[in-house]
């Protein structure tokens, strides 16, 4: 506040609260009964609730224009235009069996949180909470409204190289043409234009790997290694999948690093049939044993039933998880469990560790 010259109207707006907030404790600590208590109790949370929602309210100190926010309102031509070109291809590859991300880069503040309420998978944006891990491989930077501020590390150079393919990523919302970004941005041999405006322009790229698949072959990666390095192993996407070296032993003994003998992917059939935030179905028909691998983030707390008993969830492809299948049909659950006990557990191990 002091450095944007409004420290008088910030500490106007302090001074009250702590005020209030010191007489509600002293209030607290004299009650003479737990009823009293409460009442004080429940008067503070009112009162801290209304607050927030009048300090959330445009002030002088945090008003912008209500234009800013058109993309969650009533957008703009241009934004409306490139909205339904890029649904409309989008719904063509998911009816064709894809689930394809999208990459929202230059575009206003308001854009980077819009891929939520618009029903889009952007790769980046704004998020509270920041997995280290994909930070690192991925380089999304601070703050994706600033193309400038897009990182490319060697693990991701581009839109077409190998981990963007995992990802699943066919399509960038831009504020730009190709012919005008910054020569740090890697540009790419390909990509149909869908929609060009006013400051918004749709690209798509070539078709990236299946959401989920399976592999015949498993072979061990240090993730730290690769983050250090830089670069990501070489291997066949299509049959092999990376696994976590310390998750190795969690595999079965019988799914080894070395290939089938008869040099055939373990060919069958992933198919997602539920998708949810916290749960997601899959259905497999697997010719022989492998790995079933879904590109969606490894993060602690899920967990994995494969025909309804639990199986041990890998690091696969250095970002995201892999369960292990035997050979017939299957029906494999992932599952977000926070606060199950195992997970609590590991994370406690973790802090003591």
């Amino acid at each position: 506040a002091a450095d944007q010259k409004k420290l008088a109207q910030a500490l106007t707006a302090l001074l009250p609260q702590l005020a209030l907030a010191g007489a509600a404790l002293a209030a607290l600590a004299l009650a003479p009964d737990a009823r009293r208590g409460r009442i004080v109790a429940l008067t503070l949370v009112t009162l801290t609730g209304a607050d927030l929602v009048w300090r959330n309210a445009a002030s002088s100190l945090n008003a912008e224009a209500a234009s800013r926010y058109s993309i969650y309102d009533r957008m703009t031509a241009t934004e409306s235009a490139a909205l339904s070109a890029l649904r409309a291809d989008i719904a063509q590859r998911t009816a064709e069996g894809s689930r394809p991300r999208v990459e929202v880069l230059g575009l206003s503040g308001p854009w980077m949180n819009a891929a939520m309420t618009l029903g889009l998978e952007d790769t980046i944006g704004y998020n509270p909470l920041r997995i280290a891990e994909y930070q690192r491989a991925v380089g999304p930077g601070e703050n994706a409204g600033d193309v400038s501020l897009r990182h490319f590390p060697e693990t991701f150079r581009g839109y077409r190289c190998r981990l963007a393919s995992l990802l699943g990523v066919e399509y960038l919302v831009i504020n730009k043409p190709i012919s005008d970004w910054p020569h740090h941005m890697p540009r790419p041999k390909s990509a149909t234009e869908i929609f060009a405006g006013d400051q918004i322009y749709v690209y798509r790229f070539n078709k990236a790997q299946p959401r989920a698949f399976l592999a015949s072959r498993v072979i061990p990666a240090d993730l730290a290694t690769v983050l250090e390095e830089k670069t990501l192993p070489d291997f066949d996407k299509t049959r092999e999948a990376l696994v976590e070296a310390d998750h190795r032993g969690q595999l079965w003994s019988h799914l080894s690093a070395e290939a089938p003998a008869d040099g055939k992917p373990a060919a069958g059939e992933a198919r997602i049939v539920g998708y949810a935030n916290d749960r997601v179905t899959i259905e497999v028909n697997a010719e022989r044993a492998g790995l079933l691998v879904l590109h969606d983030l490894y993060y602690p707390g899920w967990t994995a039933q494969v025909d309804g008993l639990e199986q041990h969830v890998v690091r696969a492809n250095l970002l995201f998880r892999g369960v292990e299948v035997g050979a017939g049909r299957h029906r494999v659950e992932f599952i977000f469990r926070p606060f199950s006990l195992a997970n609590l557990a590991a994370a406690a191990r973790s802090l003591t560790g």
